[in-house]
């Protein structure tokens, strides 16, 4: 047993000294949070850390009832980003909207439904947050994304833009498990302390992984235009092939610049990506002034997108140098 005089600071506290011992056992400094809880014997309790139960239990409920599935969508996505751990849903129309419910768990890593009657659905949130590596999850959305931009040439041969399609939608899990990750850590400072990071990394890490996101998908979106290439000839086929070659390099070295902070190839990399748009535009002008040219305005879209493509890449770029 030890004990501590109370000594008065200021007009309404009072403060005592702690055990050096104590501190340097749970890696405590000047500046860290340290929390009190009083119990029912009248004694505060004193914790470096939060309990799990008092930093998981969180239940939300949601009606459905009058809501049309993007409004169910949303409040589910809002819910799962706040960390709810138990989100109840409502109403008398939730076999109605079974469908929208079940897409919406789908799309977001950790839930599962655990309970479901005529008028209630229980879901959990089975992801332990406190396991989750931000960098190391950036990394794989950025991995998916490079192999999601190398397929898109096999979209010529045959469909494949559902595949790419499935892991546009890994990307997009990954990318709100960051959102809720960094969302937390900037509420509650003891994960903040648990995740190793700065508000400005995890700012940094927020800017690229959304970048990313949006990468993916308007990938996802390219490679839905392709059956509608069928009719270009075989030399414009070949262009647009060593075209999106050019920008999965351009991505590959932009993301090469981010993780090492080189500044010099960042720069090199925007250099790249003016030549770029630029060719995207000859190549668009080459099918405008064919024979059959008002054929090729459907294309119109799809050559938007890849200039969009390489504008996104290069806003991973500037952000390097800038």
């Amino acid at each position: 047993m030890d004990y501590r005089k109370l000594i008065k600071f200021g007009n309404n506290s009072y403060v005592i000294s702690l055990p050096k011992e104590w501190l340097k056992k749970n890696q405590l400094d000047k500046g860290n949070l340290i929390y009190l809880n009083e119990n029912s014997n009248n004694e505060i309790v004193l914790a470096p850390t939060l309990s799990e139960t008092q930093q998981e239990s969180k239940e939300t409920i949601l009606n459905v009832d009058n809501k049309d599935a993007r409004r169910i969508r949303r409040e589910i996505i809002s819910a799962y980003l706040n960390n709810f751990s138990v989100i109840k849903l409502t109403g008398e129309n939730i076999q109605k909207n079974t469908e929208v419910i079940r897409d919406t768990i789908h799309s977001l890593m950790g839930l599962e439904i655990i309970e479901q009657t005529k008028d209630k659905t229980l879901i959990r949130d089975f992801l332990n947050i406190r396991d989750i590596s931000l960098n190391e999850l950036m990394r794989k959305m950025d991995i998916i994304t490079r192999s999601m931009m190398s397929d898109i040439p096999l979209c010529f041969q045959k469909d494949h833009a559902i595949n790419i399609d499935h892991r546009g939608q890994d990307v997009l899990r990954m990318s709100f498990v960051i959102l809720r990750a960094i969302r937390r850590g900037l509420k509650d400072p003891e994960y903040a302390k648990n995740l190793q990071l700065t508000s400005l990394q995890l700012f940094e890490i927020w800017n690229t992984a959304s970048q990313i996101k949006f990468i993916a998908d308007q990938i996802r979106e390219i490679a839905h235009f392709f059956p509608i290439l069928e009719k270009i000839p075989s030399k414009e086929k070949e262009q647009i092939k060593q075209y999106l070659k050019q920008l999965t390099e351009l991505y590959s070295n932009v993301m090469k610049a981010f993780y090492t902070e080189d500044i010099q190839l960042a720069n090199k990399m925007s250099q790249t990506k003016n030549c770029l748009r630029k060719e995207t535009t000859e190549l668009l002008k080459k099918l405008y002034t064919n024979k059959k040219g008002l054929e090729y305005l459907a294309y119109t879209p799809l050559f938007d997108r890849l200039s969009t493509l390489a504008n996104e890449i290069n806003k991973i770029a500037r952000r390097i140098y800038s």
